[in-house]
């Protein structure tokens, strides 16, 4: 065996550091695009199915305190009623999937979501997507 200069190994652990941060960066993102295009979804179940296309149920608050129970039973946390009616607004802040971007993280939908005026919102969209704003920004 030859011995490693401590320059070529502290190069290697660089390397292998630099594709592990890689990798965890882009598992990072696929799931940040898979929650939000779910969120939408389920916000596109509610309100077209369950709402038949109306902007609230029938039975209102007691369906979503239903739903809530049911999926929490079934699924564990994160879709609480606030979160539900989150998912709701998304999808009717947002109706064509398409206008959905992904780079962007749930959390900064739910930010987006409180901005009323439809044209402010989507100039902070744009500004969120063109100037990499964190969430909190």
């Amino acid at each position: 065996m030859t011995e490693q200069s401590p320059i070529a190994f502290s190069n290697l652990v660089s390397a292998i550091t630099q594709q592990i941060e890689q990798a965890r960066g882009q598992v990072r993102q696929a799931a940040n695009t898979a929650m939000v295009q779910s969120y939408w979804e389920i916000g596109r179940l509610i309100v077209e199915h369950e709402q038949q296309g109306n902007s609230r149920a029938e039975y209102g608050k007691q369906q979503l305190q239903q739903l809530s129970q049911q999926l929490t039973e079934r699924l564990g946390k994160g879709f609480d009623v606030r979160n539900l009616r989150n998912m709701r607004q998304f999808y009717q802040s947002f109706p064509k999937r398409n206008a959905v971007r992904t780079v962007l993280s749930w959390t900064h939908y739910r930010t987006l979501l409180r901005v009323e005026n439809a044209q402010a919102r989507d100039w902070y969209l744009h500004e969120a997507i063109n100037q990499s704003w964190s969430a909190r920004t």
